[in-house]
């Protein structure tokens, strides 16, 4: 990516997926560490607006607000969705302490948690 370039977003339409990327969609998104406020069930509020904006500009905060649904496996932006999906899914998870975080490793989507 050049300096000074955004990385790409997903498009919403309709609640159907679109992804504008056409370079490796990982690369971009990769982080070990999104804010320096772990939820521990006192601080949510704190919480979640560093996740929010964090997410956000990382143009996938779509995902958490369910405007984007999976699409069908036979979609060719199925794989994408799914790659960004879990990848929020882990920021959130990992954003959280040990105790509360377990809880959701079953969840299947970034908007069910």
């Amino acid at each position: 990516m050049a300096t000074g370039e955004l990385p790409s977003s997903p498009e919403v339409s309709s609640g159907s997926y679109h992804h504008t990327a056409t370079s490796n969609v990982v690369s971009e998104m990769s982080s070990s560490c999104i804010t320096g406020h772990k939820l521990n069930g006192s601080n949510y509020l704190q919480w979640s607006s560093s996740v929010r904006l964090f997410i956000q500009g990382k143009g996938c905060y779509a995902h958490l607000t369910g405007e984007v649904i999976s699409p069908p496996a036979t979609d060719s932006s199925a794989r994408v969705w799914e790659i960004e999906d879990s990848m929020v899914m882990s920021w959130l998870i990992t954003s959280m302490t040990p105790e509360i975080g377990e809880n959701f490793l079953l969840y299947e989507t970034a908007h069910e948690i």
